[in-house]
């Protein structure tokens, strides 16, 4: 069975008293069930340990089909330590569940991205200076502000 129909409180009773190691041994459609049946709110409340395991465990297809409300709330329930020692695939069907892969980067660090040309590319440099010390004087001295 699939776990999918036990609900949220026996699903979340299940990943509290289950280390990441008991969690590692149950199958990938067991593991997706067992996330499908928690609450999006009490996910975001598990183990990192736990979740790590879980999603780690879990197939990248098996992911996508948990749902982005419960993979969110499991997000939230993990450092960004636990984020990146997530496989990279696993990473990317993180995104792609939880529509937030926006740029494409399939959980590869910002490093990977490629640069995109922008009009800021094309502006030309100036060679402006700053106004001096003195011309800030001038223009806000008080004498300045009540003449006229």
């Amino acid at each position: 069975e699939n776990l999918a129909s036990l609900g949220d409180a026996a699903a979340a009773g299940m990943v509290d008293t289950m280390t990441g190691d008991q969690i590692g041994t149950l199958e990938s459609d067991q593991l997706a069930g067992l996330a499908s049946s928690i609450d999006p709110n009490t996910a975001a409340t598990l183990g990192a340990e736990q979740v790590t395991s879980m999603v780690s465990h879990m197939e990248t297809s098996a992911i996508t089909d948990v749902g982005g409300a419960v993979v969110s709330g499991m997000m939230a329930a993990l450092s960004g330590d636990n984020i990146d020692s997530l496989a990279e695939d696993h990473q990317s069907a993180v995104l792609d569940s939880i529509g937030a892969d926006l740029m494409g980067s399939k959980g590869a660090g910002f490093e990977a991205i490629e640069p995109a040309d922008t009009s800021f590319d094309q502006l030309i440099a100036t060679t402006e200076t700053e106004p001096s010390a003195q011309a800030a004087v001038e223009a806000f001295s008080v004498a300045g502000l009540f003449t006229g």
